[in-house]
């Protein structure tokens, strides 16, 4: 599940580079919903076994939206400020394992709390 922008021009262009990747069959498990209020997204939260942040970008909304609503995420923090305040909080709670060192780390990691 992922959450529309506040541009529907840029969702579109997130959406369709991530559906180039996934590819057809995976693509059809893709589900866009609109923009909500902060109290119903972090319902949405709620509903998820693990929030994964995308990178480059690990926004610090996200993080906290995830840690009020119980919800581990997982981060592979990027060289700039923008990609790193999710391993902030982390490091902070003493979550060290749910930083990841590479992609590959990262998959590992959010399948471990998957399964």
């Amino acid at each position: 599940v992922l959450l529309g922008g506040r541009k529907t021009l840029w969702t579109n262009i997130y959406i369709n580079r991530i559906k180039s990747q996934l590819g057809n069959e995976l693509s059809k498990r893709l589900h866009v919903i609109n923009r909500v209020s902060s109290e119903r997204f972090i319902s949405i939260c709620q509903l998820a076994d693990v929030i994964l942040h995308p990178f480059p970008f690990d926004g610090s909304r996200t993080s906290a939206d995830a840690i009020i609503a119980g919800v581990p995420y997982v981060t592979l923090p990027t060289e700039y400020l923008r990609g790193r305040m999710g391993l902030v909080f982390l490091r902070t709670m003493n979550l060290p394992e749910l930083v990841a060192k590479s992609k590959d780390d990262y998959i590992d990691i959010c399948l471990k709390l998957y399964y």
